[in-house]
């Protein structure tokens, strides 16, 4: 798929768009053919451009999140997903930060690899923790090994071509191999921050809205897994994290409980809707990688 010169078309499939919303970060507008979320620019974003600020500036910032430890439960979560499929072996993760999801995977018998654009948080990976992290995106990966997991969980959306990444990535899999994504759920944030337009909003809340470059629905994460090549898609809610970094609630207890409560609600949804709607905060999704 080539991205589209015009920027008022869709820069995934080339349909119409229309203009969803406005925030302080800029216009957002969704595709009335694929359902690709993304952000209005002047000109088409620049791959490398954005390699460039994510590797310097963005990841930097966010290295202490990464490592807190309140993500454990959600990349414990993803492992025990992973392991329904495939039980060990060769996994590489897209995005690592700085390691702490390579760490919990190691743990539990991982052979890992992670490749991160932030210098900082792949020295911390390396130094620190002792893992195998390359700085940089996937088309730095020189040594041609092959792997049966690929990983990326929360980095597709930030990236300035995801398809481009998706076929970097399946050309790193082993025939059969999976991929395991998670991205904000963009059909609930984006219906979120349109409410939050006509009535009183906490600033503090809006902070968990999140808009990066793009913003997947399931129905254009599923459409670009499958134009990719990839089969047994399968999407659904994601668990959140634990914690509460923007100091929303009264407590952390308070915290836990009330986003143990929504995350039932998102899955007991699916349940119901037969995974048709989906209203966990992220999405997660598994695919395997078919051969040619």
């Amino acid at each position: 798929m080539v991205f589209s010169k015009n920027v008022n078309c869709c820069p995934y499939c080339g349909g119409t768009s229309k203009t969803i919303f406005r925030i302080s970060s800029g216009i957002f507008k969704k595709c009335r053919k694929c359902d690709l979320i993304f952000r209005h620019r002047k000109r088409a974003p620049n791959y490398g451009g954005l390699v460039s600020l994510y590797g310097v500036d963005h990841f930097g910032r966010d290295s202490v999140e990464h490592q807190a430890q309140n993500r454990i439960v959600v990349f414990n979560h993803l492992l025990d997903e992973i392991e329904k499929v495939k039980k060990s072996g060769k996994l590489l993760d897209v995005g690592s930060g700085s390691g702490l999801f390579l760490r919990a995977a190691k743990e539990r018998g991982w052979q890992v690899k992670g490749v991160e654009p932030s210098a900082k948080s792949a020295r911390i990976a390396s130094r620190k923790l002792g893992l195998d992290v390359v700085e940089g995106t996937l088309k730095d990966l020189r040594d041609n090994a092959k792997f049966d997991v690929i990983t990326m969980i929360n980095v597709l959306d930030q990236s300035g071509e995801p398809w481009r990444e998706l076929d970097e990535a399946r050309g790193l899999l082993k025939d059969r191999g999976v991929i395991f994504i998670r991205v904000p759920n963009g059909q609930l944030h984006s219906l979120l921050v349109r409410v939050g337009a006509r009535v009183a909003i906490n600033d503090r809340f809006r902070k968990y809205l999140v808009f990066h470059e793009y913003s997947f629905t399931a129905k254009f994460l599923s459409r670009l897994l499958r134009d990719k090549g990839f089969k047994g898609v399968i999407i659904r809610s994601s668990p959140p994290s634990q914690g509460d970094r923007y100091d929303l609630f009264v407590s952390s207890e308070a915290a836990k409980c009330i986003k143990a409560v929504l995350n039932a609600v998102a899955q007991f949804t699916e349940a119901l809707t037969f995974k048709r709607i989906h209203l966990g905060t992220s999405l997660e999704s598994m695919a395997v990688s078919g051969g040619d």
